[in-house]
């Protein structure tokens, strides 16, 4: 398994969300590659993100979308959506991203229209295939309904649909131990790898900072037991955030350890 790092966990409001940062910071972190998150105040400087990310000396294979368009497309429409999701598809492909994470439900809509999300999901699935971009549906958290009931919707109308897994996520929901039962396991191509230390659908603790292995509830030996059950072989992205908001630097040994940490789960 390849351990990314996604640039959400690194970049933030504390250091302004500043991509150029990437060049000092990627040097200094031991993990296999990164996980590119894209941000909706950067499309004005898209040219210039793509230059930088380019030139870090790190592999990129995945890239999270920008986080707003699943809310876009109840409130304002596809037509909305389609323009700023074929610019994420250009800058995937610019930066080497092969797979790209898409919340098709999100905020405080979330999937409360579930049907018009899912019914988009065609034609933006169009358009990433154009790119050679595989779109990967994560389970983001519901207020209506929960993730495997959206992801067992979208299996039934779109049959070759691919997911990614995340399990703080999935812990908010209390379907952790949904995805060892799960039984279309192998559309699910990418994991988010996080912990959580609330209770079900808790949404106070789950606005609190993204918390890294080992620092919550979630029972990880069994979660990368499983994946070495199936034979999981590709990639995970950890995203507990690196940002402390006192000293406003960035906790590298952290981030590190983290690192450290999983792939000892791993290889366990």
């Amino acid at each position: 398994m390849k351990v990314l790092i996604s640039t959400g966990a690194l970049l933030g409001y504390v250091n302004g969300k500043e991509f150029r940062l990437l060049k000092d910071i990627v040097p200094r972190l031991d993990c296999d590659g990164l996980e590119f998150m894209m941000y909706r105040d950067w499309y004005e400087r898209k040219d210039e993100a793509i230059d930088v990310v380019k030139s870090l000396d790190t592999d990129i294979p995945v890239m999270h979308f920008e986080k707003s368009m699943g809310e876009m497309i109840v409130k304002e429409g596809l037509s909305k959506v389609v323009s700023r999701f074929e610019t994420n598809c250009e800058i995937a492909k610019e930066i080497g991203a092969k797979k790209a994470v898409f919340h098709l439900w999100n905020g405080t809509t979330s999937d409360q229209q579930i049907d018009k999300n899912i019914e988009a999901y065609g034609e933006l699935r169009q358009i990433s295939d154009s790119y050679d971009i595989e779109l990967l549906i994560e389970n983001v958290i519901c207020n209506k309904y929960n993730p495997f009931c959206n992801w067992n919707w979208l299996i039934e109308r779109y049959p070759d649909v691919s997911y990614i897994f995340d399990t703080k996520m999935a812990a908010f929901h209390g379907q952790m131990d949904g995805i060892y039962g799960f039984n279309k396991i192998d559309h699910v191509k990418h994991y988010h790898v996080n912990d959580y230390a609330g209770g079900y659908m808790e949404w106070e603790t789950l606005r609190e900072r993204v918390l890294p292995v080992g620092a919550g509830n979630i029972d990880f030996e069994k979660f990368f037991g499983f994946l070495n059950e199936i034979s999981y072989d590709g990639t995970i992205t950890l995203e507990a955030s690196g940002l402390n908001r006192v000293t406003r630097e960035l906790e590298y040994d952290m981030l590190n350890n983290q690192v450290k940490t999983v792939r000892k789960l791993i290889d366990n």
